[in-house]
């Protein structure tokens, strides 16, 4: 509680309204309320396809099961079956071309070139 005091008081002691305007006044938003505007955009757009992705999901359980209802622990079994379905992908045959060493070794390699 006393570092957000703190954050506070400074953004003040430097003009600023809060620290929230501070925070975002050398960044490309320049305002809190245009970064609360474009997380609200992006809610909203995701939101809408979210809830499309979900009824698709929901109507293949249905399909599957019947009119038992779609809980969270059916979230991952059925978006790999659509991605099966739709973008005909075996994960199986997949998983033969990754090796996990290799992957390891790919992914330590990028973060040592990055850091």
């Amino acid at each position: 509680m006393i570092q957000v005091q703190q954050r506070h008081k400074y953004a003040r002691l430097l003009g600023y309204s809060c620290y929230a305007e501070y925070a975002v006044d050398v960044r490309m938003a320049k305002s809190p309320t245009k970064v609360f505007e474009f997380l609200n955009d992006i809610s909203i757009r995701i939101n809408d396809l979210a809830m499309r992705e979900l009824d698709i999901l929901k109507d293949l359980k249905k399909k599957e099961e019947g009119e038992f209802p779609f809980g969270i622990e059916d979230l991952l079994y059925y978006v790999k079956r659509v991605e099966e379905q739709n973008y005909d992908l075996d994960f199986g045959e997949i998983k033969q071309y990754l090796p996990i060493s290799l992957v390891l070794s790919g992914i330590f390699k990028i973060v040592q070139d990055l850091f």
